[in-house]
C-alpha cells in the first residue's frame, strides 16, 4: 500500500473510532463538538483533546508501517521527531528525549515489512 492508502484508511479508522467512543458516552460528538473546534481551536475542551488525541493516534498507527522504507511518511516522521527532540532538549526534558530518539530508530533496525506491519504492534 502506498502513503495514500495508508493516509486515507488512517483518516477512516480514526473517524471510525471516534464514532466508537462516542456510541459508548466516553466523549461527545456532534455538531456542537465540531462548532467548538471551529470557533476556538486554541482552546480546545477536554472532550476535543480526547478526540483529537484518537484520531491523531489512529492515523499514526496507520502510517507507521511505511517508517521501515525511504517514504513521505518516514521523511514527515523524522522531521517532527526532530522537532520534537529539539523542543525536549531546550526545555531540560531529557529523560523524554532519550526515551523518544531511542523509539524513532527502532523503525529503520528491520527489514522491510518486519516487525512494523504485525497486526499487534498497535497495541504494543
Amino acid at each position: 500500500m502506498n502513503h495514500t492508502g495508508h493516509v486515507v484508511g488512517g483518516m477512516i479508522a480514526g473517524g471510525a473510532v471516534c464514532f466508537l467512543a462516542s456510541t459508548t458516552g466516553d466523549v461527545e460528538l456532534g455538531w456542537e463538538t465540531l462548532n467548538e473546534m471551529a470557533e476556538s481551536p486554541l482552546s480546545p475542551t477536554q472532550n476535543t483533546k480526547t478526540l483529537l488525541g484518537l484520531f491523531m493516534t489512529s492515523l499514526f498507527m496507520a502510517l507507521f508501517p511505511d517508517l521501515d522504507v525511504q517514504s513521505v511518511s518516514q521523511r514527515w516522521f523524522f522531521r517532527i521527531v526532530f522537532v520534537l527532540l529539539a523542543i525536549m532538549h531546550f526545555s531540560g526534558r531529557h529523560d523524554l528525549f532519550i526515551i523518544v530518539a531511542f523509539c524513532a530508530i527502532l523503525p529503520v533496525l528491520h527489514q522491510h515489512r518486519g516487525w512494523t506491519h504485525w497486526k499487534i504492534t498497535p497495541w504494543l
